[in-house]
């Protein structure tokens, strides 16, 4: 009856430019590579079965794991995608290799729900004092406090 609370992590906010490239690699690095399309497991890891651009682009929930840890993935838009802080080598790999961006420092799921959720609620309500405020990634991400150059 006892419950052990899941061990959670460290997320690193990116903005991802290759889908497929960021996602192959994640797969070639992983030991025991685990891929979650829409809550499906995907047994075709190759790049030309659902791991293309467009099919990940399209779907909603998507995740890569090693075992049972979360290596990347995203929520409701890729834009979204986040990578475990315990593979942020992998995550400057791709940045050099031009896949994506990072955009932020680590950030506990908390942390990015809570992000998510303020872009969310900016850009539905005009509040006030951010009325003439430009909403890029980057300027939400300054008003937050988690924007580093």
């Amino acid at each position: 009856m006892f419950w052990k609370r899941k061990k959670s992590f460290k997320l690193i906010p990116v903005r991802p430019k290759n889908y497929q490239c960021i996602c192959l690699h994640a797969i070639e690095i992983a030991t025991d590579p685990n891929v979650l399309m829409d809550k499906k497991l995907i047994t075709d890891l190759s790049d030309s079965g659902k791991l293309s651009q467009e099919r990940i682009r399209n779907c909603i929930n998507f995740e890569i794991r090693d075992g049972d840890v979360g290596v990347v993935g995203f929520h409701d838009h890729p834009d979204e995608m986040w990578i475990n802080e315990k593979y942020q080598g992998f995550a400057i790999y791709c940045e050099q290799m031009g896949w994506l961006k990072i955009e932020g420092q680590p950030l506990n799921k908390l942390g990015l729900w809570l992000l998510t959720l303020l872009k969310a609620m900016i850009m539905r309500e005009n509040i006030g004092i951010l009325d003439d405020f430009h909403l890029s990634s980057r300027k939400y991400k300054e008003f937050c406090g988690v924007w580093r150059e």
